[in-house]
């Protein structure tokens, strides 16, 4: 039997199992307190910080493009630029909490070897004991082998407890950069509640509310610029021939540019209820524009497509020594021509109505009523406008003379008239030459 006695090296065993116990717990403690203290204090900073950045940034984001953003801006930069950075390193010491936790789970592993081999050689020592009672030996000594046994058991455990050392100081360490980054983190945080407090004083929104203002006068100014060509473009006898429903356009135009002249004397025109609605209006009529004005030129040119058909049918007629009457008639009236023949009984008389469509109505007077007369007057009126106008007419709807020209029958006349009007225009004039 050894010298040494079982009694100290099993109470030595026992006693740094007890110890690595104790300090285990110690240990768990201290990383709860590191974990959820000190990591969740810089995470609570951090958070705290990034949400009074993008409330400042939100607002910074209301002045739009200007001068007085770019300060406010590049404050705004630099502390995401260092909450960025805190960030990284908090996820840095995060993934050294996880070193230290290995620390720990190595230090579990080792104490349940020497717990299990603790409890194998109390097990042979109890056995032993047992055996050497029985045959009357004393049993406070180790044996060479049981005392090996023993010393791999405290080793162990001593072993375990230089891990648990190692993870306190890796704990000590890491949690004095938590607390230094949280620090760091809090300072951003306190930059970052400035900026988001400037926002909310009257300052601020002094800036916001002079950009609002330079835009608005600015939005203003186009717009009237706008108008203005527009009403410059409407034709001086727009209102002639415009459809009705565009009759109020160059009205609407010139109402429009008003409310906005009455804004653009306001101090702040970004502050009046009625701008948006100002601006719209003008848009509204701006965009009808190009339409009525084409539209109303149609017409014009239509007009002056039936003044030359009517003088035409006009010069006829008083060749053909018709007593001539004229209505000229205007955008939504037909012009009207009366032609009376020299007979005293009208048999023979035009009243003929042009529209701007150019579909020419007309009617003959006629005392027999069977269609003769009038159709040898229309005829005579057709050869005469071809022979002096090159003018073609062309009879759709014959009437009582249906009979003698072959044509539906009808209560009225209908015709449609066609010139080309410079063809027209030239023949005429070489035949006033003629005659002069």
């Amino acid at each position: 039997m050894s010298g040494r006695k079982r009694s100290l090296v099993v109470e030595a065993i026992e006693f740094t199992i007890m110890a690595i116990q104790q300090a285990r717990a110690r240990a768990a403690a201290e990383r709860v307190r590191l974990g959820q203290a000190a990591m969740t204090a810089a995470t609570r900073e951090l958070a705290a910080a990034q949400k009074a950045l993008d409330a400042a940034g939100k607002r910074i984001d209301e002045l739009g493009e200007c001068d007085e953003r770019a300060e406010l801006t590049a404050r705004h930069q630099a502390l995401q630029r260092e909450l960025a950075e805190a960030k990284a390193r908090m996820m840095e010491l995060q993934g050294s909490f996880g070193g230290v936790k290995g620390h720990l789970d190595q230090v579990d592993s080792l104490v349940k070897l020497a717990e299990r081999r603790d409890r194998e050689l109390r097990k042979r020592l109890y056995d032993e004991d047992r055996r050497m009672e029985q045959n009357g030996l004393p049993t406070e000594w180790f044996r060479d082998t049981e005392y090996r046994e023993a010393d791999e058991a405290r080793q162990t455990a001593d072993q375990a407890m230089a891990e648990l050392r190692s993870a306190g100081r890796d704990s000590d360490a890491i949690a004095g950069q938590v607390r230094e980054l949280a620090d760091s983190i809090r300072g951003i945080g306190a930059e970052a509640k400035v900026l988001q407090e400037f926002t909310g004083t009257e300052e601020f929104n002094g800036i916001l509310e002079r950009i609002a203002d330079r835009k608005a006068f600015a939005a203003i100014a186009a717009r009237r610029e706008e108008l203005a060509a527009g009403l410059a473009r409407l034709p001086e006898d727009y209102a002639d021939w415009c459809a009705p429903e565009q009759m109020e356009l160059a009205t609407g135009l010139a109402e429009a540019d008003a409310a906005l002249q009455e804004a653009e004397s306001l101090a702040h025109p970004a502050a009046w209820d009625g701008l948006e609605a100002a601006l719209a209006s003008g848009a509204a009529h701006l965009a009808e524009l190009p339409g009525a004005i084409a539209e109303a030129g149609e017409n014009r040119d239509r007009q002056e497509r039936r003044a030359r058909i009517a003088e035409a049918i006009m010069t006829t007629l008083d060749e053909l020594q018709f007593d001539v009457s004229f209505d000229p008639g205007n955008r939504d009236e037909p012009c009207r021509i009366s032609g009376q023949t020299p007979r005293s009984d009208g048999d023979g008389d035009f009243d003929i109505a042009i529209p701007l469509s150019g579909e020419v109505t007309f009617e003959v007077a006629e005392a027999r009523g069977d269609g003769h007369d009038c159709h040898a007057a229309v005829m005579a009126l057709q050869e005469r406008l071809k022979e002096r106008f090159g003018m073609s007419w062309e009879v759709t709807d014959w009437g009582n003379a249906a009979g003698f020209a072959d044509a539906a029958p009808g209560e009225r006349h209908g015709a449609e008239a066609a010139a080309d009007g410079e063809k027209q225009r030239a023949k005429h004039q070489q035949r006033e030459r003629e005659r002069n």
